[in-house]
């Protein structure tokens, strides 16, 4: 499958500091912090079934001109003001961070479905906006094979194309552009996410990457901002190979399955999700592929998700751009993804016993 969308590119490497950046009330786009302009697009980083966000008729009013889902996506950026600026941000102390933001909140006019108001700056991310999805031409759909795909396009503008790629946890993942504009790069996400595992304009024009659970992935290629902007065109080659044996899943006969769930097992976990926030805990759930240890482990927290992949016990592979590292402290493997988050997974939800 192949989508077409309106977009500005951003990953988690930029989604970490655009977070904690709207969260304190000040905009710094994530992938070029100089373009002081702003993205194009938000979404709504609510979770699905929390409560609506207002558009209010001006910042700090209580009017209320409409509501959109605490998940919304395609929510365009009119315009941001207030919060804190560059030089608080960078020059004062924690603790006074927060009284200013907290005194002087950031507000963004948006515009959602026909309607337009403003919403808090906290409750808004970063993101590109989906239009229609096409289907490859017959012949061109990804095969478990080491000879790449090979898809040729065209992109221009604001416009950028996701290819749709099924795959299995364990498989290996390699993806290689060349361009004629070498302001054009790929993000590989997974799919129904906006949170990029590989980020292009970061890392390079190629990527290798274990696939840590089984689904569907995007690779998005696109157009920086700045030659976005300048409606600059780009003629691609995309190549795209999936190599290696997929890990199945332990029959439910060898290992129960918790009722109604393809899940071996659940448990609660100790975790920390943000910069300096308190320990908390998330739901955890787990895919067990042999007796050795290897298994895909999904957790949950309010706003997010995390794959990670255990081959023979240790963590291999995960759905983030972040670099990781792990240690094994008694009966738990203790994983930190980048400085944002950190899960404490014991031994007996991925083994078993």
């Amino acid at each position: 499958m192949a989508g077409r969308f309106v977009h500005h590119p951003a990953g988690r490497s930029g989604l970490v500091a655009c977070f904690l950046w709207f969260a304190l009330g000040i905009w710094v786009p994530p992938q070029a912090y100089a373009t002081a302009d702003g993205p194009d697009f938000f979404r709504a980083q609510g979770a699905p079934e929390g409560p609506p966000l207002a558009l209010r008729a001006k910042p700090g009013a209580t009017v209320t001109l409409g509501h959109m889902p605490p998940d919304a996506t395609c929510v365009r950026n009119m315009g941001c003001q207030g919060g804190l600026s560059l030089q608080d941000f960078t020059t004062l102390p924690e603790d006074e961070k927060l009284k200013r933001a907290a005194a002087h909140p950031r507000w963004c006019k948006v515009q959602y479905q026909g309607m337009t108001g403003w919403v808090e700056g906290r409750h808004l991310v970063e993101a590109p906006c989906p239009t229609q999805l096409t289907t490859l031409p017959a012949g061109k759909r990804l095969q478990t094979s080491a000879r790449p795909l090979v898809v040729k396009d065209r992109i221009q503008g604001r416009e950028g194309i996701d290819y749709r790629i099924r795959a299995r946890a364990g498989q290996l993942l390699n993806v290689s552009l060349t361009a004629t504009n070498r302001q054009t790069y790929f993000n590989l996400i997974p799919a129904g996410s906006e949170e990029a595992m590989f980020i292009g304009s970061t890392s390079g024009l190629k990527a290798q990457r274990m696939i840590p659970a089984d689904g569907d992935y995007l690779v998005r290629v696109y157009l920086m901002r700045a030659a976005a902007r300048r409606a600059e065109s780009s003629r691609f080659s995309l190549q795209v190979s999936l190599s290696g044996t997929p890990l199945v899943p332990r029959a439910a006969s060898a290992d129960a399955l918790v009722p109604g769930t393809p899940f071996h097992a659940k448990a609660s976990i100790p975790c920390l999700i943000e910069v300096d926030a308190a320990r908390t805990r998330c739901n955890a759930a787990v895919i067990r592929h042999s007796q050795d240890g290897s298994a895909t482990l999904e957790v949950r927290w309010a706003t997010g998700v995390r794959h990670v992949l255990f081959v023979q016990g240790k963590p291999t592979a995960w759905d983030s751009a972040q670099d990781g590292a792990f240690t094994h402290a008694g009966d738990r493997t203790i994983l930190r993804l980048g400085t944002s988050e950190t899960f404490e997974i014991p031994d007996a939800l991925i083994r078993g016993g």
